[in-house]
């Protein structure tokens, strides 16, 4: 089963509407790893996947159909509001050439956030100036758009992590509002002990897209609790078909286990106004 998607123009409507105020922060789901976060006028895309091809590391691209349901919540060049862009995993095929571009070609003066051992391959993947993505270490934090962005290694420790070309990272804005955002549960033990030191008001983790009863979100679920998230979006891991199924799986999961969890729809919004 999948969801159906929000009209582009619906979408760009809620955005522009949105509440501005320094406590009030705003989140769409654009599907797969993807999401828009707004806070104030400024507007931050995680992990954008949002053209009809994907990309895989080797450059090679699977045309997806746009049918409608299935199609990207809205296209690139729509965007023309993006402050700053963040990827997690670029060689892992979120660094999607098409809309990294589009993006650009209507918010140019964007800046890209990427792991620091990655940076070589964005500018060669996306054909660009080798100064233009912003590449962070393990550990480091950057002030971008003012929010304050702070990049974890998934799984790499110590010397090695500065190495490592997967990451999550960690937003920080206005009156102390944290979210969380990962395209991959991390399996580092030590991972857990590092988030201690932040109040996680929103964990938007990667779920199966598997939406059998069977499939158990155990390890998700006990990531959540472990790091203390006050509340969790759940994202699936196909940028385009997306299985309500699998959510509302989660969701039942979740709340066996007494975790707060608000599903999305791809264009749909959470929000902490009241």
């Amino acid at each position: 089963m999948t969801t159906q998607v929000i009209n582009h123009n619906t979408f760009l409507q809620d955005i522009k509407r949105a509440r501005k105020a320094d406590d009030t922060f705003h989140i769409w789901w654009l599907g797969g790893h993807g999401f828009l976060l707004k806070w104030q006028d400024r507007c931050l895309v995680m992990d954008p996947v949002l053209s009809t091809q994907t990309n895989h590391p080797q450059g090679a691209q699977t045309a997806h159909p746009g049918n409608g349901e299935n199609s990207p919540v809205v296209a690139p060049v729509d965007l023309n509001f993006i402050d700053v862009t963040t990827v997690t995993r670029p060689e892992d095929g979120l660094l999607e050439r098409a809309t990294v571009r589009g993006l650009w070609t209507v918010s140019p003066a964007m800046r890209l956030v990427v792991p620091k051992a990655s940076c070589s391959f964005a500018a060669e993947h996306l054909g660009i100036h080798p100064a233009l993505p912003i590449g962070l270490k393990d550990g480091e934090t950057v002030k971008l758009a003012d929010i304050e962005i702070t990049a974890l290694a998934l799984d790499a420790a110590g010397d090695d992590a500065d190495a490592s070309t997967a990451f999550a990272y960690i937003y920080r804005m206005g009156q102390g509002f944290t979210c969380f955002h990962t395209s991959r549960i991390p399996t580092a033990e030590s991972f857990v002990e590092r988030l201690e030191a932040y109040n996680i008001d929103m964990a938007l983790l990667p779920i199966t897209a598997d939406s059998s009863a069977t499939i158990d979100n155990t390890p998700v679920i006990e990531f959540a609790r472990q790091i203390n998230a006050k509340q969790v979006i759940p994202h699936t891991t196909d940028s385009l078909v997306q299985n309500s199924g699998a959510l509302n799986t989660f969701a039942e999961q979740a709340a066996q286990a007494e975790l707060s969890v608000y599903t999305l729809q791809p264009g749909h919004r959470w929000s902490n106004a009241r």
